[in-house]
């Protein structure tokens, strides 16, 4: 079990360099103590959320899913840890997502 306070690098953060960063949007980056042990990293964007415009939407629970289930359908379950890995994000929007570590 990782009980180190630095996550593992999985090749998603990028280093600004000093000097060549621009302007950009900081966020507090900081680690939580999980409750198996080990540390979950945490990107505070509660800062950034007051400039977007949030659109509604409904997230459907397993009780609703299960009433439209028919005889003979399939369902999946997906583990989705460390998903946000795999969702590019574009190099222009980049300096919305930077952070200020604490460790």
């Amino acid at each position: 079990m990782d009980r180190s306070p630095v996550p593992p690098d999985k090749g998603a953060i990028e280093e600004l360099v000093l000097g060549k960063e621009g302007r950009g949007f900081y966020s507090h980056y900081f680690l939580a103590t999980k409750k198996t042990g080990g540390f979950r990293p945490i990107l505070n964007l509660t800062g950034l959320n007051a400039y977007l415009l949030i659109e509604k939407f409904r997230m459907e629970i397993l009780a609703s899913i299960l009433q439209d289930l028919q005889k003979g359908m399939w369902m999946i379950s997906l583990d989705l840890k460390d998903a946000y890995l795999h969702v590019s994000i574009v190099p222009r929007h980049r300096q919305f997502l930077r952070d200020l570590r604490d460790f």
